[in-house]
């Protein structure tokens, strides 16, 4: 899936669920976008880590077949 995706659609996710939080418990409007950007730039450093890893295995493995 591709990476823009994804992050729309957690950021998306987050903006509904900060929602909740805020008619809940009244959390700010400014308190929420920061929690959203957090989340949403550590998704995004994860999902980059994953792919990153994942093209190092992928290199990796047709040097080890022919071994």
């Amino acid at each position: 899936m591709n990476p823009v995706i994804i992050q729309a659609i957690v950021r998306h996710l987050l903006t509904t669920v900060g929602g909740g939080f805020f008619a809940s418990f009244g959390i700010t409007g400014s308190v929420l976008e920061a929690v959203v950007g957090a989340v949403a730039t550590l998704a995004g450093v994860a999902w980059s880590l994953h792919d990153k890893r994942g093209q190092s295995q992928a290199k990796e493995e047709p040097a080890n077949q022919g071994q």
